[in-house]
């Protein structure tokens, strides 16, 4: 068929139309029915969070999908409004199972938000409510006080100390009061709080010989602190911790640990050259053998033979004694002229103490007067008071004949120049060192001098 060139020209232009809306249509059908590529599967799993990119397959799976934005990019400038919206939520929907996937990749179940609380809190609160099975009492070994033994030595109450630290360390501090000149600490254990406005001081083994006072008074330490973290024991009306309500101790089993050591051991206790030098010039000023074992025994002084409780500012200056360096009786140069009987006056001068109790051998008996010599009325009536509920519970009489005391010790001074109420408690019978076999009855007698004291103490105004 002939067709006109202005025919011909209308048809190839209809053909042209024909192609190019094949062609539209084509494209179209291929964006709306086609699976997403691998880069535009990797481009939908970045979700954007308050500006920051977040790799959702590294996050626990949520519902709060429809909260993210979701970017895409088309390839072709032609798709429509409506096409790009069906694009992004195909894309949105494969994004929810993929971050399923991230967060069951350990084969357990999704771990919902925890929204306040973290993960850690939520473990503790999970111990808490179901236990710790796993995790066993602490168990300590058992202290060397507690066997009872014949002689308590310095190694043994340093042992025992450090297990007393970590069975009682939230309510004991252990601290040095000074070291000695062998080398030894003097040791004060802290019960209770050091801000209490009412503090107690017990003291044991000032004199060497007399060392059944340190065994005596580390056990009443130790059995006070079983009490304690019972929870449940009372001593009369009060339970252990009301006994400590705004109350301190200061318990120091053993105030010469050099010549306790030298009383129990003898020379070979000695650790420096120093202190057994000094040793030999006081046995020849004494005109004894270091040598001989009774002289060693019987000592009574520390290390550089000074007589602890000699060093006091209780009528000092009247008090004559040997005059020189000596196993007994040497006050020293000037009041406090020793490291020990230092420490015992910083102490005393630093706490607000209503109480203190200085024990020794050999009684039985209880001193609780020094001479009236400037104590008030009321110190006087408070420690009278307190030497018969004393006497009352170990059996042992009270001394009458208070103007023969030797001057200068340490309750002497506590009493007459710091006013505080205060006791010297002789235990054991016979001379010094007492019978160990006598420790059992003494144990007895005085079981109950820490508690019966701190009672006292709460029922004071």
């Amino acid at each position: 068929m002939n067709l006109s060139p202005k025919r011909k020209q209308q048809v190839l232009f209809l053909l042209v139309i024909i192609i190019l809306l094949s062609v539209i249509l084509i494209i179209l059908a291929t964006q709306m029915f086609s699976e997403p590529s691998s880069d535009h599967s990797t481009s939908v799993n970045t979700t954007t969070v308050s500006g920051d990119s977040q790799d959702v397959s590294s996050s626990p799976a949520s519902d709060s999908s429809e909260d993210s934005k979701v970017d895409s990019s088309s390839s072709t400038a032609a798709v429509s409004d409506a096409l790009s919206e069906n694009i992004s939520r195909a894309d949105a929907d494969t994004a929810s199972p993929k971050s399923a996937d991230a967060a069951l990749s350990n084969d357990s179940d999704p771990i919902p938000p925890q929204s306040d609380q973290t993960q850690d809190e939520t473990e503790n609160e999970a111990k808490d409510n179901t236990g710790d099975s796993s995790q066993e009492p602490v168990s300590y070994p058992e202290m060397i006080i507690s066997s009872d033994p014949s002689l308590y030595r310095y190694d043994d109450l340093v042992s025992d100390l450090e297990i007393l630290k970590a069975q009682y360390a939230d309510v004991v501090d252990v601290v040095s009061l000074t070291k000695t000149a062998d080398g030894r600490d003097v040791y004060d254990i802290i019960i209770g709080d050091l801000q209490a406005s009412k503090q107690i001081l017990i003291h044991g083994g000032i004199h060497a010989r007399e060392y059944m006072t340190s065994q005596l008074v580390m056990k009443q330490a130790v059995t006070f602190l079983e009490h304690l973290a019972s929870d449940t024991d009372s001593y009369q009306d009060l339970s252990y911790r009301e006994l400590l309500k705004d109350t301190a101790l200061h318990i120091i089993p053993m105030v010469n640990p050099d010549g306790i050591s030298i009383s129990q051991l003898g020379l070979d206790s000695i650790t420096t050259d120093e202190v057994r030098s000094a040793l030999a010039d006081i046995a020849s000023m004494d005109e004894r053998s270091l040598e001989d074992f009774s002289y060693l025994s019987a000592w009574k002084s520390n290390a550089l033979g000074v007589d602890l409780n000699r060093c006091f500012d209780a009528r000092w200056e009247e008090y004559v004694g040997t005059g020189h360096p000596s196993s007994d009786k040497y006050k020293g140069t000037m009041i406090g002229d020793a490291k020990e009987a230092k420490a015992l006056i910083d102490l005393t001068n630093t706490y607000p103490l209503v109480r203190t109790i200085s024990y020794h051998t050999a009684g039985p008996l209880i001193y609780s007067r020094f001479e009236q010599f400037n104590q008030t009325e009321e110190t006087t009536a408070i420690t009278d008071a307190w030497a018969k509920e004393l006497s009352a519970a170990t059996g042992y009489g009270i001394d009458e004949n208070y103007n023969g005391v030797d001057a200068a010790g340490y309750k002497d001074w506590a009493l007459s120049k710091k006013n505080i109420p205060s006791v010297t408690i002789e235990i054991g019978s016979g001379s010094s060192p007492v019978d160990p076999a006598q420790f059992g009855q003494v144990w007895e007698e005085n079981q109950n001098v820490l508690e019966l004291t701190l009672y006292g103490v709460t029922q004071s105004p």
